[in-house]
């Protein structure tokens, strides 16, 4: 790997490691996501030549010292970039379809998937990415617990003025 792409996936480290400390599931399960594209786009197909030498101890196993061991293609930063814009765009995309079906709860966890991800190769550093994180993850979840706070003084006094459903926890 090149230290241009070490450099992106760095930032997205960093960033799972801060969304994990927050215990923030959504942006955590979207960063992998988004660093398994790009571990997905390094690997390489099995060499033709050390394809049949299949051992006869262990079914599926390859025969032969590093038999099975293949060096990972080395990814451009242009390359890296477009998986992850393609991560990205993806979501949003998914968001808008759901968001047409009629389902804003799915369609609102994926914009907030795309936003982790986003954020996460906009700001370079450790502290940056935490402090902008923080504030998405604090932001977002303020809202969902006035919702929950609303709903559950209602239900104590035994009066809700709202009749839509209390949305999903993700």
């Amino acid at each position: 790997m090149g230290t241009d792409t070490d450099t992106l996936q760095a930032r997205l480290r960093l960033a799972l490691r801060a969304a994990m400390k927050s215990k923030d599931a959504v942006a955590t399960s979207a960063l992998r996501s988004a660093l398994a594209a790009i571990g997905n786009a390094e690997a390489v197909s099995r060499n033709p030549d050390t394809a049949n030498a299949v051992s006869q101890h262990v079914a599926g196993g390859a025969a032969g010292l590093g038999a099975a061991e293949a060096e990972r293609r080395s990814l451009t930063r242009d390359e890296t970039a477009r998986i992850v814009r393609d991560e990205i765009s993806d979501r949003q995309a998914s968001a808008r379809q759901y968001e047409a079906a009629g389902h804003p709860d799915r369609a609102e966890r994926l914009r907030y998937e795309a936003q982790a991800i986003q954020s996460a190769i906009d700001h370079p550093g450790l502290r940056s990415v935490e402090a902008r994180h923080n504030t998405t993850y604090l932001s977002h979840n303020a809202h969902h617990h006035a919702q929950s706070v609303t709903s559950m003084a209602g239900a104590a006094t035994g009066r809700c003025n709202s009749t839509a459903p209390i949305p999903e926890r993700w």
